[in-house]
């Protein structure tokens, strides 16, 4: 005959603490400890470790269970943790862009200010030597109207 000492052995070796056992086969912890001190028996003791064994088999299934759907629970944290340690990174490149681009914006604009600047100087230039031109074919109808007028070609460099 089962003995309570023998019960109590059945439950450690299952890992059970009694408050399982007793939600296991429908009963409190406090009857479990009694059928384990053999202050109380069990209507048949093989009825009760039959029962036992089967609810048992249940709550491994449940607990494996359990760990697997824990432990779903946890890859999926981890792929969100790694997801944001993703998207932290991936936010750290855009910056980085978009100091890069406001860098290149800078020196475009820098570039373009200086053409608009090399522009207008070169339309200066161009307008002054077409100013100096105009001054010097001026210059040379005066004097080709000068020598036409007196009949004699001078020297311009020796007119002075």
């Amino acid at each position: 005959m089962m003995t309570g000492k023998q019960l109590k052995a059945l439950r450690k070796k299952a890992n059970l603490t009694q408050k399982q056992v007793a939600e296991l086969m429908g009963a409190t912890h406090q009857t479990i400890s009694k059928y384990e001190s053999d202050a109380v028996l069990p209507d048949t003791k093989m009825e009760f470790v039959s029962k036992f064994y089967q609810n048992l088999e249940k709550y491994k299934k449940e607990s494996i269970d359990s760990v697997f759907e824990e432990r779903s629970k946890y890859q999926n944290f981890e792929k969100i943790e790694n997801s944001q340690g993703i998207l932290e990174s991936i936010l750290a490149e855009i910056k980085e862009v978009r100091k890069e681009n406001e860098q290149l914006r800078t020196t475009i604009a820098q570039h373009i200010e200086d053409s608009d600047k090399e522009r207008k100087l070169n339309e200066l230039s161009r307008t002054q030597f077409n100013l100096a031109v105009g001054v010097m074919k001026s210059l040379d109808r005066d004097i080709e109207e000068l020598q036409k007028s007196t009949g004699t070609k001078q020297d311009v460099s020796k007119a002075k």
